[in-house]
């Protein structure tokens, strides 16, 4: 960490950003600006986890189709999942845990054949089932824990 304060930034346009490392500041602010394929439509790495942010979890994070690790545990981060998360064909983490997200699983979670890692622990609001894991032949870690 670095102890970087602040909001995040509108992003207008960084195409050529393909990882964005924000891990344990002290950031705020929401992640909307941020998320958009038209600002950062070639993002693969994004962990902005460990902020104190706030506001709900864009559905336009689905639309960074690129990303194989989203990581945005332990923030401020409430809502749902999107339901068409399982757009996110190339994603091998995803790093949920901590927030205060509710609802429940969207089963096209369970379609993205790449998933290694899944972790949505510490989320107490999360309700329904778990959606089967097949296909998913690269499962490695999954966790739903309190």
């Amino acid at each position: 960490a670095c102890s970087l304060t602040g909001m995040i930034p509108a992003v207008v346009s960084m195409p050529s950003l393909v990882s964005l490392y924000l891990v344990d500041n002290s950031i705020t602010g929401s992640l909307a600006p941020l998320l958009t394929s038209t600002a950062i439509p070639n993002m693969q790495d994004l962990r902005i986890g460990g902020n104190p942010l706030s506001g709900t979890l864009p559905a336009s994070v689905v639309t960074l189709i690129n990303l194989f690790y989203l990581g945005l545990g332990d923030t401020g981060i409430s809502g749902t999942i999107p339901s068409n998360i399982g757009d996110l064909v190339n994603l091998r983490t995803l790093w949920f845990s901590s927030l205060s997200l509710s609802g429940s699983i969207p089963p096209s979670l369970h379609t993205i054949s790449t998933l290694e890692t899944i972790d949505l622990s510490n989320n107490p609001l999360l309700t329904g089932t778990i959606p089967p894991f097949v296909p998913m032949p690269g499962l490695m870690f999954f966790s739903v824990s309190a």
